[in-house]
């Protein structure tokens, strides 16, 4: 490459911003600045565009998601950061930039250093091997939340719990969880609970460890080593839910179970009864389920078999119908007669009158009366013959109603389940029966059977 400055050289813009970027990024590889974040900016790729400013000035950031995994708080417009970078150049605009390495807020430095080397020290000690981690308790009984009684994080636990555990016991063991004193409280609450489990018939069988979200300042309390170490020997499990669920704290390591906030904490201890209580309820609705088809099932087969019992009062009205049937088919047959009777008559009297037979007039007037004393017997007779057979209709009718059997003095028993007794072997001493009579029942108990 020629030598920069070279008057006779002629670059193109790319090939300028090329050099710079060069340039910039072999000399000032790892910066740190101290500036308030502005116009932050986080895209669906994840990366974050910020500027860092100050009241000399400003420079624009590129803070690249494969970068971000060690991010331990949610930057926002206005912290005061600590920007570990490298100093670049953004070549398509010629925009002088930092391309972040880490973000740390401005004055917890001295803090993540000193997390960082108990956490190792604690790590190297085995304090936060899996081997040593307790079981929670499927179904927890007794529940002990350890944290400020004044904080929303206690109200929020409390809330989740009585929705989710309204049966378990709920102990608060009141401590404060910021401040120099925090620590020896948290400790004392701890070995109050051990105290209490030693006389108590019903000792806490979870422990929740709980604080709101906050500065690295306000979580200080959690990463005191002797409040490690009063965790790791604690008999009793406990899960942490300090902070949000970016913050971590060397009590989350140590503890049984970490959860990401006080209110995870809560449902990740109440998760057995949580489910238990949807199991009963599936169940429930499964044995609701399950008689609705069953009364259904002999609803549909009672309407079957009721359709199969034909009503003595059907009966009556079909054999009503053939007997107003048969009179109409009578009826008509007689008029039927009558019409060709009439029409010989007719026709007879024309031939009279068309013959003039004057010599046979009174024999052919005798003849007429005769057929019409005929045709009157006849009729007489068809009548007594069809109101005789109406009459038999009518007694095979009656003979066929089970109301008229009772009326005649025969009754019809029943067992216990309605179903009719025809043979002694189905019913037993002291089994109860119901009798049916023309006007009445009469329950009644076997005392012996042949």
């Amino acid at each position: 490459m020629s030598k920069i400055g070279n008057n006779d050289e002629l670059l193109t813009v790319g090939q300028l911003n090329n050099i710079a970027k060069n340039l910039l990024e072999g000399h000032l590889a790892n910066v740190k600045v101290v500036a308030e974040i502005s116009n932050l900016s986080i895209p669906s790729s994840g990366h974050m565009y910020f500027t860092l400013k100050d009241d000399s000035g400003s420079v624009r950031c590129a803070f690249f998601k494969g970068k971000q995994f060690g991010l331990n708080f949610k930057p926002k417009d206005g912290d005061q950061c600590v920007v570990n970078a490298q100093v670049s150049l953004y070549v398509p605009r010629g925009d002088y930039q930092l391309i972040v390495h880490s973000i740390e807020p401005f004055g917890e430095g001295n803090l993540m250093a000193a997390f960082e080397k108990l956490k190792i020290k604690l790590q190297n000690e085995g304090l936060f091997d899996s081997e040593h981690k307790q079981n929670i308790p499927i179904k927890p009984k007794h529940i002990g939340i350890i944290t400020s009684a004044s904080t929303a994080a206690f109200q929020d636990i409390i809330t989740s719990l009585a929705r989710r555990a309204p049966f378990a016991n709920v102990t608060l063991i009141p401590a404060t969880v910021q401040g120099d004193k925090s620590p020896r409280e948290l400790i004392a609450a701890l070995n109050s609970i051990e105290s209490f489990n030693q006389r108590s018939s019903q000792p806490i069988d979870v422990i929740i460890l709980a604080r709101g979200g906050g500065s690295i300042e306000d979580l200080w309390a959690f990463n005191n080593e002797d409040l490690a170490y009063a965790i790791y020997q604690f008999r009793v499990p406990i899960v942490s839910g300090v902070g949000h669920e970016i913050d971590f704290t060397i009590a989350d390591f140590v503890a049984d179970l970490r959860a990401p906030t006080p209110t995870a904490a809560a449902e990740l201890v109440s998760q057995g009864m949580f489910e238990l209580a949807d199991n009963l309820e599936g169940m429930k609705i499964l044995l609701a389920k399950e008689i609705k088809n069953l009364i259904q099932e002999k609803k549909h087969l009672i309407m079957e078999l009721n359709s199969k019992i034909k009503n003595p009062k059907d009966l009556l009205k079909s054999w009503a119908q053939m007997i107003d049937l048969n009179e109409i088919k009578i009826v008509n047959h007689m008029k039927n007669k009558l019409l060709i009777l009439s029409n010989r008559l007719k026709n007879n009297e024309q031939a009279l009158v068309s013959l003039s037979p004057n010599n046979s007039v009174a024999a052919l007037k005798n003849k007429i009366r005769e057929n019409a004393s005929l045709l009157r017997r006849l009729m007489r007779i068809n009548l007594k013959d069809f109101h005789n057979e109406t009459l038999v209709l009518k007694e095979k009718i009656e003979a066929l109603n089970p109301l008229a059997i009772l009326q005649r003095g025969f009754s019809v028993t029943f067992d216990a389940n309605g179903k009719i007794i025809k043979n002694a072997k189905q019913v037993h001493a002291n089994d109860l029966i119901r009798t049916k009579l023309a006007n009445g029942e009469i329950i009644s108990k076997i005392n012996e059977t042949d």
